[in-house]
Formats: structure tokens, C-alpha cells, sequence
């Protein structure tokens, strides 16, 4: 089963931090902070890549460009912003939202960016002339998650009433609106035909996502995972990790679904932990909490030896 173990700690904010994600190839991890700052770390380096500067307040997600040259970040200054990671400019300020963007995704071809607000705004942005072309929200709770399928032709939107919407992406509509309990996260598994629905009442659902139709069968429903902030794919793809926060959210339990059990709790700061995000290729895990110098943690399974990626 899982075993992480540390394998180094960077510094660099000085404010808690509030986001992370890996690159798509792993070879960079943003971080955003309650101050509105971001950082983008080389990995094997464990340093500084870029400081990224222009949010003014709380950064809440990220997402990743296709080839891994932008960054789009959202915050609760109402704005998206996308980041040339190269240069570390950003060239495009996206403004529209009437109030907090908690979160964001790039389309898998790169040419859309979706961000969802507090308000339960929806909105789609064309990446080349850096306009909002749609706006897909219905009134109602916070939203919580959004995540295309593997061709980015259904996004699929989560919110903390519980509702669940998959949306087609050519005529803008909804094909599918579930209710089930409050929305925490909705992940894309890598094997990219499958999303893991995680509400905040400790329920983990798998569902299948098949087009052209989205028909979407119930595959396992898992519970007693409370917090739920990640899921983590082992590389021969034999099992499927879910991380979940430990009740006092110190640290984190990492579950296998295979086994169906608790594989292992690994005490990770001495505050509560803001933010998990998985490596999309090794099996590492990058954490971030209150307190303790704003440090964010690496680690590693240790069946990979102890080196960085």
C-alpha cells in the first residue's frame, strides 16, 4: 500500500497558502497565497521558478495549460488572471465575475478557460481573443468544482447545494442535473472515462462518463471519506489512492479503493492543512496548512526511492 515520506519543504510565502497544482508534466508546482501572491516552483529543484504578482487578495484555484506555458489563476479579487509561466508576465487579466472566483479549468485543448464564483456564476472564456463568450450559471450556491471530460466537449459543474450539471459544450445546455449532497470536488481520473463526485458529507461516487449521449452510471459509491481534497492514481493504474484530510486536519489519510481500506494516516503539519495536489505522473503528494512558516511539503512513496522527480 501507500507509503509517503517527506522529501523536502520550500519557503518563499508570507501568507498562508491557499492553492496548489502540478503542472501537467510535473515538472512545476504553482502556489497561491491568502495575499493574492503566487509562486511557480521547479520541482526537482525544489526553488523558485517565477513570482507571479498581481492578485489582490486570496488566489483559490489554478489550472494548467495543455502544453504547461500558462497558468490560469482565479481569487476572490473577482478576477482570473493568465500567467506566460516563461516569462513570468501576466498577459491577460479576465474581469467580469460580480464576486469571488474559487475556481477554474482550462478546456483539454487550451482554448476555453471555465471559472466558477461564489455566486454560482459560470462563466466561458476564449483563451485567443481573451473574451467571455458564454455565461452558463444558474442562480444558486457557491460553486465548487469544475471539470471537462477527456475531449472537452461536456464540462461538468458541482456546488455546495449538492447540485451536479454536466453541460454540453455546443449548445451550452444541460443534459444532466443531479442533486445529491453538497459538492466538495468533481475530479477527471486519468483513465478519463470515469469523475469522482466527493461531497462534504463523506460520500465518494464514481461515475461513468460516456459520450455522446453522457450517460452516466453510479460505478461505487465510498463513504466515510470526510474532506475529501484528492485523488491519486497509482502509475500502473492497479489502484486508485483517495486523500482525504484526518479529522483534525493535520494531516491525511490515504485510502485505497482496491482494498477498500485506510492504507495509511501521515501526519503532515501542525496546523490545518489548506491545500493537496497530487502529481499527475509520480507518486508524490505536495501539502500546505496554516502556521508553521507557510511552508509547503513534498512527499513521496517510498517504493521510488528518495530522489526528487
Amino acid at each position: 500500500g501507500p507509503n509517503f515520506i517527506k522529501i523536502s519543504a520550500v519557503f518563499g510565502h508570507t501568507d498562508v497558502v491557499t492553492a496548489l497544482k502540478f503542472s501537467g508534466d510535473g515538472k512545476l508546482l504553482a502556489s497561491g497565497a491568502a495575499d493574492g501572491s503566487i509562486k511557480v516552483w521547479d520541482v526537482e529543484a525544489s526553488r523558485v521558478h517565477k513570482h507571479l504578482i498581481g492578485h489582490e487578495l486570496r488566489v483559490t484555484n489554478f489550472s494548467w495549460s495543455k502544453d504547461n506555458t500558462l497558468l490560469v489563476s482565479a481569487s476572490f479579487d473577482k478576477k482570473l488572471r493568465i500567467w506566460d509561466v516563461v516569462s513570468g508576465k501576466c498577459f491577460k487579466i479576465l474581469s467580469g465575475h460580480t464576486d469571488g472566483v474559487v475556481c477554474c479549468s482550462f478546456s483539454p485543448n487550451s482554448s476555453f478557460i471555465v471559472s466558477g464564483s461564489i455566486i454560482s456564476e459560470i462563466y466561458v472564456w476564449d483563451v485567443k481573443t481573451v473574451t467571455q463568450i458564454k455565461d452558463l450559471g444558474v442562480p444558486s450556491y457557491r460553486i465548487t468544482s469544475l471539470c471537462f471530460n477527456k475531449d472537452g466537449t461536456v464540462l461538468i459543474s458541482g456546488n455546495a447545494a449538492g447540485l451536479w450539471c454536466m453541460w454540453c459544450m455546443g449548445t451550452d445546455t444541460c443534459t444532466d442535473a443531479m442533486v445529491r449532497d453538497p459538492i466538495s470536488s468533481i475530479d477527471l481520473l486519468p483513465t478519463g472515462d470515469c469523475i469522482a463526485v466527493a461531497t462534504y458529507t463523506g460520500r465518494l461516487e464514481f461515475w461513468n462518463v460516456q459520450q455522446p449521449t453522457v450517460n452516466v452510471s453510479r460505478i461505487i459509491s465510498y463513504s466515510g471519506v470526510k474532506n475529501y481534497v484528492a485523488t491519486l492514481i497509482s502509475p500502473d493504474l492497479d489502484d486508485l489512492w483517495v486523500i482525504n484530510k484526518a479529522q483534525n486536519e493535520y494531516g491525511l489519510n490515504i485510502w485505497s479503493l482496491k482494498e477498500q481500506r485506510l492504507e495509511q494516516k501521515l501526519e503532515c503539519h501542525i496546523d490545518r492543512i489548506t491545500c493537496v495536489t497530487c502529481h499527475p505522473t509520480a507518486k508524490l503528494i505536495a501539502t500546505a496548512a496554516f502556521g508553521n512558516d507557510n511552508m509547503i511539503k513534498i512527499w513521496k512513496h517510498e517504493d521510488l526511492g528518495h530522489s526528487a522527480v
